[in-house]
């Protein structure tokens, strides 16, 4: 619930205009069946290049974490060390941020990726705090429930970015009064749908008894 909620926010907070208090609680709530798609593929994925990665290279694996987590505990024992790699840390991801938005990449994985790599050395930094008797449990759980809403809110804004730019995916909407329109559908909701329309870049909401017909694909033309 909470990851959700925090994807929709930062979903939301990309569109001018105030679409969001025309959908429901649980119209917010309602996970969108692409999202569920992509991330059961990512999850799937990661599992099995991890899986056969470890049995191929279990020994690079195992140096590797031990490097990591020496590196860690410096971190723990020299607060000024951490402050220095934090600061670090965030100028590289502000850079990559920069990086993707001045070559205007709109794929998704790539978008998130930055978010990701931040928020996955800061719970690993606390979890190996945790796992040397350097930080309490909840050191460790406040950062993961903190990354998960700040991570769930940049893969909103992402998402979004990633949804407007492509040309896939739009749909002819045949109207009550007769006038046929080309739009992407981004959300419904009990009310109408959230429209996007590619021509004029812009955000509409238009309500279910206006429209008459939804073309799988381009037919106006």
């Amino acid at each position: 619930m909470c990851s959700i909620s925090a994807f929709n926010a930062g979903y939301f907070s990309r569109i001018p205009g105030h679409f969001t208090e025309l959908f429901t609680f649980s119209d917010l709530i309602g996970t969108n069946i692409q999202i569920l798609q992509y991330f059961i593929s990512a999850f799937s994925i990661f599992c099995t290049f991890s899986f056969f990665g470890g049995l191929l290279l279990a020994a690079l694996d195992i140096n590797i974490s031990a490097t990591a987590e020496r590196v860690a505990l410096r971190y723990h024992i020299n607060s000024f060390l951490f402050l220095v790699a934090f600061l670090v840390l965030w100028f590289v991801v502000m850079a990559m941020f920069a990086f993707l938005d001045y070559f205007k990449i709109t794929t998704f994985t790539i978008l998130v990726l930055p978010e990701f790599i931040f928020q996955g050395v800061l719970i690993f930094y606390f979890w190996v705090g945790y796992k040397y008797d350097h930080g309490s449990f909840r050191s460790v759980l406040i950062p993961v429930l903190i990354g998960l809403v700040m991570f769930s809110t940049a893969s909103g804004r992402a998402w979004l970015k990633s949804e407007i730019a492509r040309t896939d995916g739009i749909q002819s909407l045949f109207l009550q009064d007769g006038v046929c329109i080309d739009r992407k559908i981004l959300r419904a909701s009990s009310n109408g749908f959230l429209l996007y329309n590619p021509g004029m870049e812009e955000f509409e909401f238009r309500s279910k008894d206006t429209i008459k017909t939804i073309f799988q694909r381009r037919s106006c033309s």
